[in-house]
C-alpha cells in the first residue's frame, strides 16, 4: 500500500503521466496486490463525496456558460456603488455567494477575470501621478485578496461549499461505523449552515475590514 501511494504521489508531482490515469492506478494495483477487491476499490470512486465533487464542477461549467457570476458581479457592484472600498465589498461577496455553492478554485477563477478588467480600466492621471499609482496598487491588492479570501470564506459556510466539507461528511460512512455512531456524529446540510454560516459572515466582515481599512 505504501509503495502504490508513494508512486502515485511521485506521478503526480512529476506529471510524467496524466494525472487522470495516475488517480486510476488502484483500480489495477489494488487487487493485483491483494489489498483490496475490484469491486471495493471501484465503489471508494463512486460515492457520495465523489459524485457531490463532478455536480459541483458541472454547477461551475454552468455558470460560467451562461455567465452568471459576470451578472452576479455587476448586480451587487450596481447596489453597493462605484467607490474603491464598496468595489472590493461587491466583489468579495459576490465571490462568496457563489463560493457557498461551487468550488472556492472555482468561484475565485470566475470572478478573477472580471476583477482584472476593471483594474486594466483604471487610468492614472493627473498631476500627483505617484500617489495615484500608490493608491491602485493599494485598490488592486485588496481587491485580488478579497477574491482569494471570500472564496475559502463563502466555501466554509455550506456543506457543499467545498470538497473538504463533504470529505467530512462522508468520513463515517467509509469507516464502516455502527448507526448509532453515524446518527450521533453525522452533520445535514441545515446542522452544517447554522453552524458555520455566521462564524463566515464574521470573517467575511473582519477580512474587509483588514483589507479596506488600514
Amino acid at each position: 500500500l505504501a509503495g502504490v501511494v508513494a508512486l502515485m504521489a511521485i506521478l503526480w508531482c512529476t506529471q510524467s503521466i496524466p494525472l487522470a490515469v495516475t488517480s486510476l492506478i488502484p483500480l489495477v494495483a489494488f487487487p493485483f496486490l491483494g489489498i483490496q477487491s475490484a469491486g471495493e476499490v471501484s465503489k471508494s470512486y463512486m460515492n457520495s463525496t465523489i459524485l457531490l465533487y463532478v455536480s459541483g464542477f458541472a454547477i461551475a461549467i454552468g455558470v460560467e456558460r451562461w455567465g452568471l457570476h459576470r451578472r452576479l458581479a455587476l448586480w451587487v457592484l450596481s447596489i453597493l456603488g462605484t467607490g474603491p472600498k464598496r468595489v472590493v465589498l461587491g466583489f468579495m461577496l459576490g465571490t462568496a455567494l457563489m463560493s457557498m455553492w461551487i468550488s472556492n478554485t472555482a468561484s475565485a477563477l470566475l470572478m478573477l477575470p472580471i476583477a482584472l478588467a476593471v483594474l486594466a480600466s483604471l487610468n492614472v492621471q493627473g498631476d500627483d501621478q505617484h500617489k495615484q499609482a500608490i493608491m491602485t496598487k493599494r485598490f488592486a491588492v485588496a481587491l485580488l485578496l478579497g477574491i482569494a479570501y471570500s472564496s475559502s470564506i463563502g466555501g466554509m459556510s455550506t456543506l457543499i461549499g467545498t470538497p473538504t466539507n463533504g470529505v467530512y461528511a462522508g468520513y463515517w460512512s467509509s469507516t464502516g461505523a455502527t448507526a448509532e455512531e453515524l446518527q450521533r456524529y453525522s452533520v445535514s446540510l441545515g446542522q452544517w449552515f447554522l453552524m458555520f454560516f455566521p462564524m463566515s459572515v464574521l470573517m467575511f466582515i473582519g477580512v474587509w475590514f483588514v483589507l479596506c481599512l488600514p
